[in-house]
């Protein structure tokens, strides 16, 4: 079943966010519609959100994949490891009271700090965001890389904020989001 009521358009990450500046969301929003089309979607394609939400929506970007464009991400785990963080930010953008304020450090365990959209204090870290990405997997992997992230989110359980995993699977598409 199709939510009319909910659109993820990839382009509005090239309007920025407190942590993202334009320039980063047009690329990991370029990057998500590059994954995408590999697989032969097209913009108006649904995407299922699971975990978190059981939603069905359709997901917009700007980008036709010409031979400039393949030619930029002709290293397809980078491609796939930003086009994941395109959707994943949009969709927790979209779905829920937090956004993007700052990309965290290597080593922390996790890739982004959110805070409340609405909060007197935006800039203020009330969750830890891990984003991965399969080109193109079966349920189990997704499954097994939902662990495997868990897992690392924990190296920095020590800030007692929640932790969301999104892992985002181009194929299908389908983009799993777990909050521990």
């Amino acid at each position: 079943m199709m939510d009319n009521d909910v659109d993820i358009n990839l382009e509005e990450l090239s309007k920025g966010l407190p942590g993202l500046s334009s320039r980063i969301g047009s690329y990991l929003s370029e990057a998500g519609g590059y994954c995408l089309q590999k697989n032969s979607h097209n913009p108006g394609s649904t995407l299922s959100i699971q975990g978190l939400f059981d939603k069905s929506c359709r997901i917009y970007w700007k980008y036709n994949v010409s031979d400039q464009i393949k030619n930029s991400y002709a290293d397809e785990q980078e491609a796939v490891e930003f086009g994941a963080c395109g959707i994943a930010i949009s969709t927790i953008v979209k779905l829920t009271r937090y956004t993007v304020i700052k990309r965290s450090c290597k080593g922390t365990g996790f890739d982004y700090w959110l805070g409340e959209k609405e909060s007197d204090l935006p800039f203020e870290g009330n969750a830890r965001l891990e984003v991965s990405g399969i080109m193109r997997g079966t349920e189990e992997e997704i499954k097994k890389r939902i662990k495997i992230k868990i897992d690392q989110t924990k190296q920095s359980d020590h800030l007692s904020i929640p932790a969301i995993i999104a892992i985002t699977e181009f194929s299908h598409p389908v983009c799993n989001l777990v909050q521990r």
